[in-house]
């Protein structure tokens, strides 16, 4: 594990202080990133036990927010590779709420549309929103998990409401994304989506037009949708 005797002592010095201390908030920190350095999946489990030990010593603690982050996107990773999907999603979505990141953000919703969890990653970016109204991002990633939803969701009569409220709310998540970035063909093809399945052609129509001269791969992706 240790290269020289300096790391090997300082690495015991930590082991023996959370020994004396299980709370000691630095000393688990350090310990929690010594094993993330020195191999991240092997030593997987200690680096997740003392990530999350420092975060329950001091929640408000940046390092210790940070490692137990690390840790669990590290357990996240490790998921993701043997397709446990459900697991993939319950660390990403920790390592998430710990310490917000795009690629974390990125990797949750991947495996929650994989594992059938989008609604779970939806709860996720609306508590995001809630806190950061600005994170524009953020709200694209919603208006497409929402119409997402939307398509796979079921078509029986009595839950055409939870579809129209999906189609509703990914239409505000992706307008309030294109007021800042029009010119986004992913935004753009999935409001083309959001306008097809509520029945306004004419605008699906418009955003076809609109994308056929700023990105035309999502303009011919959407007009195979329409086409059925």
């Amino acid at each position: 594990m240790f290269n020289d005797g300096q790391t090997r002592e300082a690495f015991e010095t930590f082991v023996r202080a959370t020994e004396i201390d299980p709370n000691c908030v630095d000393a688990c920190v350090a310990l929690a990133r010594s094993f993330l350095t020195m191999d991240g999946q092997k030593y997987s489990d200690e680096a997740f036990f003392y990530g999350e030990q420092a975060y329950s010593a001091d929640p408000n603690n940046p390092k210790a927010r940070n490692v137990a982050s690390s840790a669990n996107f590290e357990k996240g990773k490790m998921a993701w590779d043997t397709q446990n999907w459900d697991g993939a999603v319950r660390y990403f979505k920790r390592a998430y709420e710990l310490e917000p990141k795009a690629e974390t953000l990125s990797a949750l919703g991947y495996c929650a549309e994989k594992a059938n969890m989008l609604a779970d990653f939806a709860d996720v970016c609306d508590k995001r929103l809630k806190q950061q109204p600005d994170d524009h991002p953020v709200k694209y990633i919603l208006g497409r998990s929402y119409a997402k939803m939307a398509i796979d969701g079921s078509s029986a009569p009595d839950m055409a409401w939870i579809r129209t409220e999906r189609l509703r709310r990914a239409e505000v998540q992706l307008m309030d994304y294109l007021a800042t970035d029009s010119l986004n063909g992913h935004a753009n093809y999935w409001l083309g989506i959001v306008y097809f399945m509520t029945d306004r052609l004419d605008e699906a129509s418009h955003i076809v037009a609109k994308l056929q001269k700023i990105d035309p791969d999502r303009s011919k992706e959407l007009e195979e949708f329409l086409a059925g």
